[in-house]
């Protein structure tokens, strides 16, 4: 599994996630980089936000 994939891509994990925003450039809201426990932390919003509705 490559080290820079997002989801669609075959991404199994959230730290290969991060890595794969980290490599594309993407940042965090606030600027910074990606690690796992952001995107969990995004993931998680994205899934009450989606609950709520």
């Amino acid at each position: 599994m490559s080290k820079t994939c997002l989801p669609n891509a075959g991404c199994r994990s959230l730290r290969e996630l991060a890595a794969g925003l980290n490599s594309r450039s993407i940042k965090t809201p606030r600027g910074s980089k990606w690690y796992a426990a952001s995107v969990w932390n995004l993931l998680s919003r994205l899934d009450r936000l989606e609950t709520s509705r």
